[in-house]
């Protein structure tokens, strides 16, 4: 049931009576609240998703980046105006003959930043513990600002040397990124994206060991339903097989079988799956088995004959038939297989999610999505865009009135988009700065000399990139306004 502003104002103007005229009955206004709880709770979930996603994305630089011996000078979320910062001190001891960190020292007392990059090898030595042992140590000491601002469209961490425009401090050559080998620059770009896919790794892996991945359901052997006639959706009308009236009753209905009885033993046989019901009956056409079943804490004894329907497309001549349709559980995978189950449904959409990007961004689909802009109904089109901030918001809102699983699995398609959507080889986004590092070391090796691509050359290509992808940005917010995708979970 969806309620429009106008419904809800006409359930507010009630107030709470209902509630006093049928004291403990739930009121259409507590299944509204109720309704709406959960949809706010999704939105907050996604607020925090989207926060926590970012920094996972963003601390994967840091830390890489920090690890690799580079200064690291600011570590935001969201861009624009500041909200709310504040400042660290650190002093960063190193292995000289790699450039790589050893170990970082807080500096409370701004009066002792000095004291510390003047320390002799041995005071170093002391300071790095076991983990300097056998190394001849650097010290330098950088600031790291820490804060959020006002646009919450994403976060940054600036590294030293990544800025073209920017003029490296003398103090802080050797600390760049520039100034790294490629594997180290290689790596600071790969662990943002690394980050939210392991994330939307483990949350798969949650789901799996909770049994809530598509395909874990298991068919137990308790009557989920008793159905119609074999052809018939319902009791009226006729079967599409045969003709006959979906009035008539099944020797389920006969036998007076009920959803919820879970078979104990099929003539004496006793029933300990699924597929044991099913070959009994297939073995019995005709017959009348006695089949005992619990219902409520009780057995019964019930007879059954198997009657028979018309094959369907792909079978030969009529099949046995009871007439009930099996009931499914939830199965958790132990700790192990899940790690399989999800490293297999995270293959799967991240061919997905790749295989969706490209689409998108095929001329007859880019003219589909224009024409989406323009007004036009595309119903297939539109569910098959990018959605902005407020559209996976709306989702999320969505998905918890489906239960937490669902909105998990929002959480792991928006990880792993994320992930993923970076490693497009594009500047500014990692995928391009790889591509940069991965230029740069193949041509260094054919050249026999270090090769460095002047990214200020660049600036055009990402100019336009940055262009496209804030067109892409407000015509999927317009969209997610006047022309929302339709409730998946409908």
């Amino acid at each position: 049931m969806s309620y429009g502003w106008g419904r809800i104002r006409e359930l507010s103007s009630r107030g709470r009576a209902g509630s006093a005229e049928n004291s403990g009955e739930k009121t259409e206004w507590d299944l509204l609240l109720a309704v709406n709880m959960r949809s706010i709770t999704g939105v907050v979930v996604f607020i925090a998703a989207l926060f926590f996603a970012v920094m996972f994305h963003e601390f994967g630089h840091y830390v890489f980046a920090r690890r690799a011996g580079m200064k690291v000078s600011e570590f935001f979320f969201g861009f624009g105006k500041r909200i709310w910062s504040t400042t660290r001190t650190y002093c960063v001891l190193y292995d000289t003959d790699t450039g790589r960190e050893v170990r970082t020292i807080r500096i409370k007392d701004q009066a002792d930043t000095d004291e510390y990059e003047a320390k002799t090898q041995d005071e170093l030595a002391e300071l790095a513990g076991k983990r300097g042992r056998g190394k001849l140590l650097g010290a330098y000491v950088t600031t790291t600002e820490f804060g959020i601002k006002a646009i919450p469209a994403g976060g940054y961490v600036k590294i030293a040397g990544m800025d073209p425009f920017e003029e490296t401090p003398e103090r802080d050559r050797g600390h760049t990124y520039a100034d790294k080998s490629y594997g180290s620059r290689a790596m600071a770009i790969l662990a943002g994206p690394m980050a939210n896919i392991l994330v939307a790794f483990l949350l798969l892996w949650v789901l799996a060991v909770a049994g809530e991945l598509p395909g874990q359901a298991k068919a137990i052997p308790v009557v989920g339903e008793v159905s119609p006639p074999a052809g018939c959706l319902t009791t009226e009308g006729v079967s599409d097989l045969d003709g006959r009236s979906c009035a008539d009753a099944t020797p389920a209905q006969v036998a007076g079988l009920m959803p919820g009885d879970r078979f104990v033993a099929i003539d004496g046989t006793a029933i300990k799956s699924w597929d044991q019901v099913k070959q009994i009956i297939g073995d019995s056409p005709g017959k009348t088995l006695v089949f005992t079943i619990e219902r409520s804490g009780e057995q019964l004894d019930l007879p059954v004959t198997v009657g028979e329907r018309p094959a369907f497309a792909g079978e030969t001549g009529p099949q046995p038939f009871v007439g009930v349709i099996v009931s499914t559980a939830k199965q958790g995978d132990n700790p192990a297989v899940a790690t399989v189950t999800a490293g297999k449904a995270m293959a799967s959409m991240t061919a997905v999610a790749f295989y969706s990007v490209y689409k998108f961004f095929t001329p007859e689909n880019l003219k589909r999505y224009i024409g989406l802009i323009g007004g036009e109904s595309d119903p297939e089109a539109n569910n098959a865009r990018f959605v902005s901030p407020v559209g996976v918001a709306r989702l999320s809102a969505q998905a918890a009135q489906q239960g937490w699983a669902i909105l998990m699995m929002i959480m792991v398609i928006f990880n792993l988009f994320l992930g993923i959507f970076n490693l497009v080889p594009l500047l500014p986004l990692d995928g391009g700065h790889l591509l940069v590092v991965g230029y740069e070391k193949v041509a260094s090796m054919i050249m026999r000399r270090r090769v460095r691509v002047n990214l200020k050359r660049l600036v055009p290509v990402m100019a336009a990139v940055i262009i496209l992808f804030v067109l892409i940005g407000a015509s999927s917010l317009y969209l997610d306004i006047v022309n929302p995708i339709a409730d998946p979970f409908r």
